[in-house]
């Protein structure tokens, strides 16, 4: 993949300082989303209408399931290159956790997807990008 494993390894963790930060966008947008719901719950002036605010959650869900599944890539490329080593058995938990991440974070596009066209968005898909 790359010419040396100390390169292979600096892209690694130039993208995953990258996504870390996109990432952080992810969350800011949840958050806004969140108050929004807040406001409707409390009968004030919303930020959003019901359907700009479901469009965000759903664009805002689809953004983190790519980030989540560039973790996914870098757990898995760690675990191929340690899976020999005395730190294989923490890069396979490290896999499989990042594996039930990403399918938890499926689940809830599921989630907003099944409910796109209602107002029945839970608060759960709209606080947790990561999930």
């Amino acid at each position: 993949m790359f010419p040396n494993k100390q390169t292979e390894e600096v892209k690694l963790l130039d993208g995953q300082l990258i996504a870390s930060t996109l990432f952080l966008l992810n969350l800011i947008i949840a958050m806004i989303l969140l108050y929004n719901q807040k406001l409707n719950v409390t009968e004030k002036e919303p930020l959003f209408d019901q359907e700009t605010a479901t469009n965000i959650a759903l664009w805002n869900k689809i953004f983190a399931i790519i980030l989540l599944g560039y973790f996914l890539y870098v757990s898995y490329v760690t675990y191929e290159d340690t899976k020999d080593t005395e730190r294989g058995e923490d890069s396979s938990i490290q896999l499989f956790s990042s594996s039930l991440v990403f399918i938890a974070s499926l689940l809830g596009l599921y989630i907003i997807l099944k409910n796109y066209n209602t107002s029945n968005i839970p608060f759960i898909e709209i606080e947790n990008p990561e999930i």
